[in-house]
């Protein structure tokens, strides 16, 4: 309680001053109290010195629980709205995921091209007046492994309803966010790209960029790039749940890779069964035909192993024993 508010001492020279303003001299204040803890006050002023009676007490103190409870509530109510409210976030995010990775799972193909065009239609039939490419490495990069091999990054697919002027590929040596963010292996979400100097301009109504590296493992394969025309597009919500679908979609491009070498492998080890078969019945054909040679012409034949050894001699000759002698001297 202050009998005057404009000379009270408990009061600070800004108070004081302010009290003056408003006309305002004798003054009840009552805490409002939240779980043992002081949120704010209810006041009752006014503009002549006088005491509070024990019913303007009263009535304070009533209406300062009520305003405690009533502000218990709205925060209990606020807390149950942001949980449901991040409750239904994540049920959003878990139906993107499923079926983002459902739709990835269903493509039977290992062509990259057409895995890296399924990626980027899934993205950008969920992200309106976004512009999402595809870029894939030659050869996987492998983390601090750098090498000319891998030098390049290529873009296989775009979609999205944005359609900017980008560029085809990039040297992952040179500037740009994409190769900035496939050397690192880590996401690169720019809100404003005119602002980081690793930004290589392809069209200048871009605003934001969000990349994310396609990984499996240590190993970079690729790149999934966004961009949108407006400052601050993309969100942490955003990036994760590409991060997570980027998981499924460079396990999808790993396995294509590995089954289109696997292919290839076979191919080639069957070309070279056939190719064997081959030489074997052409070494056959030649036996048979030296072998008839040997047994039916009247002159003298032998044949010897690359170590001098007689293997076999046309013994029908009677010239036998010359030969063994002529060859044992030779």
């Amino acid at each position: 309680f202050l009998s005057n508010a404009q000379r009270d001492d408990r009061q600070s020279e800004q108070l004081r001053q302010t009290a003056q303003r408003r006309n305002t001299v004798s003054m009840l204040i009552i805490p409002l109290v939240v779980r043992d803890e002081v949120i704010g006050t209810v006041g009752l002023n006014s503009d002549k010195e006088r005491p509070f009676s024990e019913a303007e007490i009263t009535l304070a103190h009533n209406a300062a629980s009520a305003a405690s409870q009533a502000l218990i509530n709205a925060r209990l109510y606020a807390a149950a709205q942001q949980e449901l409210t991040a409750r239904k976030k994540l049920t959003e995010n878990l139906e993107f995921l499923y079926h983002a990775s459902s739709k990835l799972s269903t493509q039977i193909t290992t062509d990259p091209k057409q895995i890296a065009s399924y990626i980027a239609n899934i993205i950008g039939d969920q992200f309106a007046q976004v512009y999402c490419g595809v870029l894939l490495l030659n050869s996987p990069l492998h983390r601090n492994q750098v090498t000319a091999q891998n030098g390049t990054i290529a873009a296989y697919a775009k979609a999205g309803e944005y359609t900017p002027s980008v560029y085809k590929s990039f040297d992952i040596f040179g500037p740009g966010l994409i190769p900035a963010a496939v050397r690192s292996g880590e996401a690169l979400n720019i809100n404003n790209v005119n602002q980081d100097a690793r930004y290589l301009q392809g069209d200048s109504r871009t605003k934001s960029e969000l990349v994310i590296p396609l990984k499996v493992g240590h190993s970079v394969l690729g790149a999934i790039d966004l961009q949108s025309e407006e400052e601050g597009r993309f969100d942490e919500r955003t990036q994760r749940l590409l991060l997570a679908f980027a998981d499924d979609a460079a396990m999808m491009l790993q396995n294509g890779r590995l089954q289109a070498e696997r292919r290839q492998y076979a191919k080639e080890l069957e070309q070279r069964i056939l190719e064997k078969d081959m030489a074997q019945n052409q070494l056959r054909q030649k036996t048979h035909e030296l072998q008839a040679i040997f047994e039916a012409h009247p002159a003298i034949f032998c044949r010897l192993a690359f170590n001098g050894t007689i293997l076999d001699v046309n013994s029908s000759n009677k010239n036998y024993d010359f030969l063994i002698n002529f060859v044992k001297k030779s």
